[in-house]
């Protein structure tokens, strides 16, 4: 995974918050390399 810092947008900036929650599914795509999907849980 590549990281470049923190992308405008993020979800203690907007009104109302935003956060990852249980449940929520995490999608990490790469061309060429593939596809990571995660669901969150407790």
């Amino acid at each position: 995974m590549l990281l470049t810092g923190t992308p405008s947008g993020i979800g203690n900036a907007r009104d109302p918050q935003v956060f990852l929650a249980e449940g929520d599914l995490v999608v990490t795509r790469v061309r060429g390399l593939g596809t990571l999907a995660n669901r969150l849980t407790r």
